[in-house]
């Protein structure tokens, strides 16, 4: 038996292992790598430190090829400097942020790399050397093409869960990082002037949300007709629902197909949406939509009648973060205990519909 020496085996698969300061050199290559410039740069690192541009190489990359970079962050987690995000905004850089995304993974054709570093002075330690690798990390480098692709469909249905940072949500994180930084200690609260609950307990705001309904649904399991899922690709038939700009927002359209058409609804209506797994029938958030088709009308596709609806990044401006999404869901629990399973409405399927306003302070 020919036994090879695991160096050997690791350069066959084209894998390394990355410890410390060679993960920044490694990251370095990629984002630097002008035969990987035709590719795109694809980022998923949780939290991104004050010269995380700079200090990568990013920013020669950025202003060269803002197109072909995207970033997905968790910057309402309190834990993520904004200013580096704003500045990514700004340059046109798709940036996006999804709650409890915790990854580390940097991608560009076929090179990977893993780790446990955030872009952060305590992660890649890049700020001084002194600071240089506070947190021990460690990644492994992948280059193959079969595992690259796992990596990038991940990526892609991350992408498509997550929201397109937007200026309140810049405006909402900075104001927590500035209190983070004032108290040195990780802060993970909300900003009673900018986010959604604590909007709504103020008063005099029913006019203002007059048009936004929370919802609790349970998921029926059903798959979704062909004719249903192809309708969101037909531009020509959708733009009767949906404007240009909406349209052009590909990861924006959303719809919602059910076998009846019990439910009634308004144009521009904006709902909170929360879902429950009929087995475990646990509740989670799903975010904000806004319908988009007339009211009360339903397209019919085959044995479906379907809404469409557009997928919104705040509601009338005001973001719902983390924390106030699971206040929500133990509202809902609290709600569908108190009425029982008697009071829900089975024409429609709704565990729950309700005015905000109302919901929030009954």
């Amino acid at each position: 038996m020919i036994v090879f020496p695991i160096t050997l085996v690791l350069t066959l698969m084209k894998i390394e292992f990355l410890k410390n300061e060679q993960i920044l050199g490694k990251i370095k290559w990629m984002v630097a790598n002008k035969r990987l410039f035709n590719k795109p740069l694809r980022i998923a690192v949780a939290y991104w430190g004050k010269q995380s541009l700079t200090k990568t190489g990013l920013i020669k990359r950025i202003i060269s090829n803002p197109d072909r970079i995207q970033i997905i962050c968790d910057l309402t987690s309190g834990s993520c400097n904004p200013n580096p995000i704003d500045r990514l905004r700004k340059f046109k850089v798709e940036t996006r942020t999804r709650d409890d995304m915790h990854a580390k993974v940097w991608m560009c054709g076929d090179h990977v790399i893993l780790g446990s570093a955030n872009v952060s002075s305590n992660g890649l330690g890049f700020d001084d050397a002194k600071s240089l690798m506070k947190n021990h990390e460690a990644a492994i480098y992948i280059n193959d093409k079969s595992f690259a692709k796992e990596v990038h469909e991940w990526f892609d249905e991350l992408r498509r869960s997550s929201k397109l940072v937007n200026a309140e949500h810049v405006r909402w994180a900075k104001e927590n990082w500035e209190t983070r930084v004032k108290n040195k200690a990780l802060f993970r609260g909300v900003s009673s002037s900018v986010t959604l609950l604590s909007r709504l307990r103020d008063k005099g705001v029913d006019n203002e949300f007059k048009n936004v309904r929370v919802l609790a649904w349970e998921e029926s399991g059903d798959d979704r007709s062909k004719e249903v899922q192809k309708l969101l690709g037909d531009r020509s038939e959708a733009l009767e629902y949906y404007t240009e700009a909406e349209w052009n927002n590909e990861n924006n359209r959303d719809l919602y197909d059910c076998a009846h058409k019990k439910w009634k609804f308004v144009k521009d209506q904006i709902f909170l949406d929360f879902v429950r797994d009929p087995q475990s029938k646990e509740i989670r958030y799903t975010g904000i939509v806004r319908i988009v088709s007339p009211n009360n009308h339903y397209i019919k596709k085959g044995n479906r009648y379907v809404i469409m609806l557009h997928k919104e990044s705040s509601c009338n401006g005001y973001i719902l973060t983390k924390p106030e999404s699971k206040e929500l869901i133990m509202l809902i629990e609290r709600h569908i205990e108190t009425q029982g399973v008697k009071n829900i409405d089975s024409k429609v399927g709704n565990l729950l519909e309700m005015s905000i306003t109302e919901f929030v302070r009954s």
